[in-house]
């Protein structure tokens, strides 16, 4: 093969590696490492994310397509927000999560980690995941 680079070659050799922020990894159930992320971001080059995970402090993980969501409403967003995919309705919560939904906006986020209750007491910086609820949206107009 020759040593002369493609153009893709090139964009992906110059914005290839993710962030710091996007290399986090999913918890593994043990919940003694202090290095809580509330959050993963970052982008593919210059595009945005195509999915977002949602992982529970359990380890369990949903992702969803940024294509399928709807609508974001936060009262107020240093507490969380809510996030509609279709008939999916995600409910994320914590604090200092500003941050977090404007990525979310911007279809920035990688995935989205709820802390477990030793990480709760450990985490300190950008943000706090606190609960994640995933349940079916039900059809009421007011």
């Amino acid at each position: 093969m020759p040593d002369s680079r493609t153009s893709i070659e090139s964009l992906l050799a110059s914005n290839g590696e993710p962030r710091q922020e996007a290399a986090a990894t999913a918890p593994t159930g043990d919940h003694s490492d202090v290095d809580y992320r509330a959050f993963s971001y970052g982008r593919i080059g210059r595009r945005a994310q195509m999915m977002v995970a949602f992982v529970k402090g359990s380890g369990q993980t949903e992702a969803y397509p940024y294509s399928m969501l709807s609508r974001l409403a936060a009262e107020n967003p240093e507490r969380g927000c809510r996030l509609w995919f279709g008939p999916v309705v995600v409910t994320v919560e914590g604090e200092g999560l500003e941050k977090l939904c404007q990525y979310l906006r911007e279809h920035r986020v990688l995935e989205v980690n709820e802390a477990s209750h030793e990480q709760r007491f450990a985490a300190a910086g950008e943000g706090l995941v606190t609960r994640i609820d995933i349940a079916t949206a039900t059809a009421t107009l007011r």
